[in-house]
This record gives structure tokens, C-alpha cells and sequence, in this order.
């Protein structure tokens, strides 16, 4: 059974923040890792490449999320790279969490057609089809009630809003994956769960963010770390 069984299918944090801090997936492991997204983002220039803010934010995001939950108070949590997929995950529960950028819509509890904003390819789609039986019809794929296993893939999805400056983000289980406009997306949520809004003026630690953070000789990265 999965531990985050219990949770419905609409709730924000505060509603499920016990059951998601049995999983370390304390408020603070998250607003560190949006956070960490935009000190980088809000660094970027038009010297840039355009495509530098929204590669940079995702990728510290990634490394936020894992600094935050990998200590050496506690390291149950690990993390992998599978067939370009990165991936973070609690081998214990058989729980896994991916990281990537959402619609408009993202992050709001009232919202509809949340879906993932870039195109997903062939990892994404066999890795969120381990959370159940996928069937494939015309590039319409459905997660069937039944699981087939007891893994489930989580995303963390985000929309880095210009207009409000704001990010927006929310931890949903998918629940079916559609070609739309000619993109492969997640479009469809078993289960969402809206976390608090962070300002793009939200006060950052640079040392923490920074290249100054240092990892402890006491975490095992030999143990952490899984590559295919």
C-alpha cells in the first residue's frame, strides 16, 4: 500500500502535512527547493541563451529537492538517473518523485487541465506507467485502477508565473498520459496536492543555495546514487 494511500484526490499541503512529513516531505524541503530554482533564474541575463532560466531552475530544483531530504540525519531518501530520467525516490515505500515544469493552471486548487508544459518521452511514459496497468489506444493512455505494483511515481510539478512573480507547485500522482497539440504530456491526476505559493521575492540563503554547500563525509553516495 502506498503511504500516501490515504490522500485525497484534491487537498493542499496543510491538510496531508503529517502524512507527508512521515515521508520527510516537510513544508521546508519544498520552499528550498523552488527556492533554489530561483536564485538561479532570477540570475540569468539576456546574455544568456534563452533556454538558460527555465534549464537552471529545473535543474536546482532537482538538487534542492535532494539536498533537503538527503542528510546525515537522515539519508533513507536516494536518487538515480534512468534512461535520462532523474530521479528521486524512498526505496522503503517503493515512492518515487519527478521533477518538471506544468501549465498556467498548476498549483492552483480550483483549476482544470493541468497538465505537463514539455513534451515527455519514452522514460517518462514507462516510469509513470508503473503506477498501474497502461492501455494504449490512438496515443491515449490510461493508468487502470489496478496496480500492478506498489510503486507509485509522484511529480512535482511547477509554473514559474512572470506576471505575479510567483511559483506555483503542486505534488500530483498521474493518472493518464495524452498526445496533445502533438506533444506526449501528462494530463490527468489520480491525486494533487497544491503546495504553498512562493514569491519571487521570498528571502534566499546564498550559502545554501550557493556554491558553498557541501555535502557531509557521513552520507554514503555510494548508496544514494544509482545509475542505469
Amino acid at each position: 500500500m502506498s503511504p500516501l494511500s490515504s490522500i485525497k484526490h484534491l487537498t493542499n499541503f496543510d491538510t496531508v502535512q503529517h502524512d507527508l512529513e512521515q515521508l520527510g516531505l516537510t513544508k521546508a524541503v519544498f520552499e528550498a527547493a523552488i527556492n533554489g530554482g530561483l536564485f538561479y533564474y532570477k540570475r540569468t541575463t539576456d546574455f544568456h541563451p534563452v533556454t538558460t532560466a527555465g534549464s537552471r531552475f529545473w535543474e536546482e530544483v532537482v538538487a534542492e529537492l535532494r539536498r533537503a531530504l538527503i542528510t546525515p540525519k537522515n539519508s533513507k531518501w536516494a536518487f538515480k538517473h534512468e534512461k535520462g530520467l532523474s530521479i528521486t525516490f524512498l526505496p522503503e515505500s517503493g515512492l518515487s518523485i519527478v521533477v518538471t515544469s506544468g501549465n498556467v493552471n498548476t498549483g492552483i486548487m480550483d483549476s482544470i487541465n493541468i497538465r505537463t508544459k514539455n513534451a515527455k518521452g519514452p522514460s517518462t511514459l514507462d516510469y509513470v506507467g508503473r503506477n498501474g496497468d497502461l492501455f494504449f489506444d490512438e496515443l491515449d493512455l490510461e493508468v487502470s485502477k489496478v496496480k500492478s505494483d506498489s510503486h507509485e511515481t509522484w511529480v512535482l510539478l511547477y509554473y514559474i508565473d512572470k506576471k505575479k512573480q510567483e511559483v506555483r507547485s503542486e505534488l500530483s500522482l498521474p493518472s493518464a498520459i495524452h498526445q496533445v497539440d502533438g506533444k506526449i504530456v501528462i494530463d490527468r491526476w489520480e491525486k494533487r496536492i497544491v503546495l504553498p505559493t512562493i514569491s519571487f521575492f521570498s528571502m534566499i540563503d546564498s550559502d545554501h543555495h550557493g556554491e558553498k554547500q557541501q555535502f557531509s563525509d557521513d552520507i554514503d553516495f555510494e548508496k544514494l546514487i544509482q545509475n542505469e
